[in-house]
């Protein structure tokens, strides 16, 4: 190996270090700084949060996710409160994704069934409103507040069991003792997830309606931006015919139906199906194209590119068969299959890591997609090891990294394409 070589391995090795670096602490800082479960905010201790003015001042939103007193295998209404808690069994459950609806201590514990949320919030003052910013809930529900009726997303009863889910801002002023008691009824007979898996947030309507906004215009932002980068794509496939640029097209849509559900969520009432089977084919379908292009950028050999892109294509009709058979899958067959997709995540950022890095050898104009695929291979990591994450703004970190994947796919492929169009005008054939 001749010194030039040494030189661009020495800088290959030395960006790789770099791109891990910056890499973890992006999603690390995320995690600190964009987490739900990680605001240093008072919260409920035994079904009870008690708020000072101090508090609210400090701190005028937060989100509820610890310590809710849990009523399962029943559907609870104020009047089963009049004479104080009723004489059932109760425990107190944190807010996250592993929730399932019967937690009566059984051993067959699962998804399906119905249960009721309790809890009680002291405000320091009783001459403001305030407001609870109810995140989507697996899969009917009805909210009350102070013993009356809030919100009703779908139907919770049994014997009209309708699903529906939706997220949305409930504003109240708090009883003559400055308490807010809010109790949730919650039935799920249609998702893998079942019951609270988000975490609601509760504070002045100003600080929600603010925070929220944030949130929305975020996402719009990303749309509009995916909407001019089909656009663009569109010339290009006009200009040139090249099928990667209509491919290019096509992977921004998926992107946008990918990270278009909280807008959807916020404005619509959608059931369970197929709104969440189609938002989850578009992530894998995403991740699809995004491996079909990286094949063409790095130019795989056919039979290879052939197997990994037949890998991916049948990931998305597993995932398919698996929505259309959800209501016969066991819970260990549910538990076995998230195991298997999250692994599958893995395999794909080692696989794109693996060879991007014997591209990035043999030309450094070839680094930047290995770099790329690096921060999504610890987009992938770091979403294993932070399984508590919920972002307040922006995505999950798969879905931050295959929007930077998606940009750097684009990029490689059109300057591709250009040169490849340069050459055939020079020549006086194009």
């Amino acid at each position: 190996m001749n010194r030039q070589n040494r030189r661009q391995m020495l800088r290959l090795y030395l960006g790789m270090l770099l791109s891990v670096l910056l890499a973890s602490l992006f999603f690390s800082g995320l995690y600190r700084f964009n987490n739900k479960y990680t605001q240093h905010t008072t919260q409920p201790i035994n079904g009870l949060l008690i708020l000072s003015e101090a508090d609210m001042e400090q701190h005028p939103s937060r989100y509820l996710w610890h310590d809710w007193a849990y009523y399962p295998n029943v559907l609870l209404t104020p009047a089963d409160f009049q004479d104080g808690d009723p004489d059932r069994y109760m425990t107190y459950v944190n807010l996250q994704s592993g929730n399932r609806m019967d937690l009566s201590g059984q051993s067959d514990q699962t998804r399906l069934g119905c249960g009721t949320y309790l809890l009680r919030i002291q405000v320091p003052s009783t001459r403001i409103s305030y407001s609870l910013g109810m995140p989507e809930v697996f899969s009917a529900y009805q909210l009350y507040i102070n013993g009356d009726p809030a919100l009703s997303i779908g139907n919770p009863n049994p014997d009209h069991y309708r699903d529906a889910t939706g997220s949305r801002l409930v504003s109240f002023f708090p009883d003559e003792n400055g308490m807010i008691t809010i109790l949730i009824a919650v039935n799920n007979q249609s998702y893998f997830y079942s019951g609270m898996t988000f975490p609601p947030a509760f504070g002045t309507p100003q600080a929600l309606n603010y925070t929220r906004g944030i949130r929305l215009g975020l996402r719009l932002c990303t749309i509009f931006t995916f909407q001019v980068a089909i656009l663009i794509c569109g010339y290009f496939w006009l200009r040139t015919r090249h099928k990667n640029a209509a491919l290019l097209a096509l992977l921004c849509l998926l992107m946008i139906g990918w990270t278009v559900y909280p807008l959807l969520h916020t404005l619509f009432l959608l059931p369970v199906f197929p709104t969440y089977w189609l938002e989850t084919l578009c992530c894998y379908g995403t991740l699809t194209l995004l491996l079909y292009l990286h094949n063409q950028v790095c130019g795989i050999a056919a039979t290879v590119s052939r197997i990994s892109c037949g890998v991916a294509v049948g990931i998305c009709v597993g995932v398919s068969v698996y929505f259309f058979g959800a209501a016969s899958i066991p819970d260990w067959g549910i538990a076995a299959v998230s195991q298997l997709l999250a692994g599958y995540k893995l395999l794909l950022s080692a696989y794109l890591i693996f060879t991007a890095f014997l591209t990035a050898r043999k030309s450094e104009k070839n680094h930047r997609l290995f770099y790329v695929s690096l921060f999504f291979g610890c987009a992938c990591l770091w979403d294993r090891i932070y399984p508590a994450y919920d972002p307040i703004f922006g995505g999950w970190f798969p879905s931050v990294s295959s929007t930077i994947s998606r940009s750097s796919c684009r990029s490689g492929n059109f300057t591709s394409t250009l040169n490849k169009k340069r050459s055939s005008w020079a020549s006086g054939s194009g």
